[in-house]
């Protein structure tokens, strides 16, 4: 029998409408891949249509009886996402950015949650919320029905097991004081408190170092990897790195082309820009994602060409507030030795004059691997003042560092000039 979508009875039974519920998640999982949707877009439908049409499963039924079904749904998930967004296979993704697909975007994750990992908590928090009407149609009787004691009891040790830290908030240590705490109401949003304990101790988890990994020498392609990996989740977890995941491609400014995007993700990641990249650069270095930001070779090119869009793109903005930009602007900073500064920007807004100064570090590099997350940005940041500082202010200007990371993340001087300019 099914009322308001849920099938009740044997678990014989809920078997045959879980695989319909996933074969109406591979029907609009399969249409997600179709060539006309960007990647920008699909990502975020995946997040916001994909995973709830689970998530409704996940909360309506016990995930004992179930969970073969979760790891399928998990899969398919993965696995759709990998192919649209160009990743490698997910089955060869290293564990580091497999784990990274599943965290939070505000953690350096991208959002795909594992229902494998989460139905206990979807489970356990639709329970509690149900426990008043459930407690009224029993006439007082604080005695846990039977047809629910074996299930969520399952469930509540598996939650008890994982060491969440919410449990005085969201759940008792046994089932039976569970059942007496909640029967005149429960607190709001107790998935998303005990979603989110599992998904910090998963962060965790990953922050611990490797010492297998690190111990390896310093040519190893694995030892580079996984510094390059987690260097870029200390960086893409800082304020603003990761709000590229999560802007809404209402207005042609704020659409990425699916070449870029599916670049701009490998990067976010760790992962190197294409997948058969030759075992050696061009200057005969073994080829490992830190290598490309300091490539003697290729730097020149590359580099500039990328500090000199990120310029054009701040002037173009300038520009269409209404202002005035130009572009590497000659000062002379020392009469007596002829010596010139050249900042990226100098601007004109009705709120004042402005230099403007780029720069992009890489936090991967051996000198910031152990360093946290923002202390990269904050040195080229705290270079580029002494520089330029004293010549701004000989011309009453201000002046604004705009340093960001490869992986996403900027400055607090960088948004300080997004907010002067708008």
């Amino acid at each position: 029998m099914e009322i308001l979508g849920v099938p009740f009875g044997l678990e014989t039974g809920i078997q045959p409408w879980a695989q319909q519920c996933i074969g109406d998640l591979q029907s609009f999982l399969t249409k997600l891949q179709h060539e006309h949707i960007p990647k920008q877009n699909a990502l975020l439908l995946l997040r916001a249509c994909g995973l709830p049409k689970w998530n409704f499963v996940s909360r309506s039924m016990a995930p004992r009886a179930i969970q073969r079904e979760h790891e399928l749904v998990d899969t398919l998930i993965m696995e759709t996402a990998c192919r649209k967004m160009d990743l490698p296979n997910h089955s060869e993704l290293p564990s580091i950015v497999k784990s990274r697909l599943a965290l939070p975007i505000r953690d350096g994750g991208i959002g795909l949650r594992t229902f494998a990992d989460t139905a206990d908590a979807a489970y356990i928090a639709s329970i509690c919320s149900a426990v008043p009407e459930i407690y009224k149609q029993l006439q007082g009787n604080s005695t846990m029905p039977n047809r629910f004691r074996n299930d969520v009891e399952y469930s509540h040790s598996r939650l008890i097991g994982t060491g969440i830290s919410y449990i005085d908030q969201c759940i008792t240590p046994s089932t039976s004081e569970m059942w007496l705490k909640f029967k005149n109401g429960a607190p709001n949003h107790i998935q998303r408190l005990l979603t989110r304990c599992i998904e910090q101790k998963a962060l965790h988890s990953l922050l611990s170092p490797r010492t297998d990994i690190l111990s390896q020498s310093e040519q190893s392609v694995q030892r580079s990897n996984y510094i390059c990996s987690m260097a870029s989740l200390r960086a893409s977890a800082s304020k603003i790195s990761h709000d590229w995941l999560k802007v809404l491609p209402d207005n042609p400014e704020y659409r990425i082309a699916d070449h870029h995007f599916s670049l701009a993700l490998r990067a976010y990641l760790g992962l190197p820009p294409q997948d058969n990249l030759p075992s050696k650069c061009v200057c005969n270095e073994i080829l490992t994602p830190l290598h490309f930001h300091n490539c003697e070779v290729i730097r020149q090119s590359a580099c500039s060409a990328r500090h000199d869009l990120i310029v054009n793109r701040i002037a173009r903005l300038i520009r269409r507030c209404g202002g005035s930009a130009i572009v590497e602007p000659a000062f002379r900073s020392d009469i007596s030795t002829e010596q010139t500064l050249r900042p990226d920007i100098l601007a004109s807004l009705s709120n004042g004059s402005f230099m403007v100064d780029v720069g992009v570090v890489n936090p991967a590099a051996p000198s910031f691997s152990n360093a946290p997350a923002l202390m990269a940005i904050r040195r080229r940041e705290s270079l580029k003042r002494r520089k330029y500082n004293g010549i701004a202010q000989a011309n009453g200007c201000r002046f604004f560092a705009a340093v960001a990371n490869i992986f996403g993340g900027v400055s607090n001087f960088f948004n300080s000039l997004i907010t002067a300019i708008t």
